[in-house]
């Protein structure tokens, strides 16, 4: 399972892009959070690394 998809089964009427990407970005779940892909000034790019991340039951879903 993706985090969009665990954050969408929690949040289903969640703001999201065309391509199902939650309009949220990782900064505004973590002001902590630092991600390689901060250059463009909308976030896409961290946002779709970070919502596609699989990851497994055991994991948090917002495990960074």
């Amino acid at each position: 399972m993706t985090r969009k998809e665990k954050f969408f089964e929690i949040f289903p009427e969640a703001s999201r892009f065309d391509d199902n990407i939650p309009n949220v970005s990782p900064c505004q779940l973590d002001k902590n959070f630092a991600g390689d892909y901060c250059e463009d000034e909308i976030c896409y790019l961290c946002r779709k690394k970070f919502w596609n991340h699989e990851f497994d039951e055991s994991e948090s879903f917002i495990n960074f």
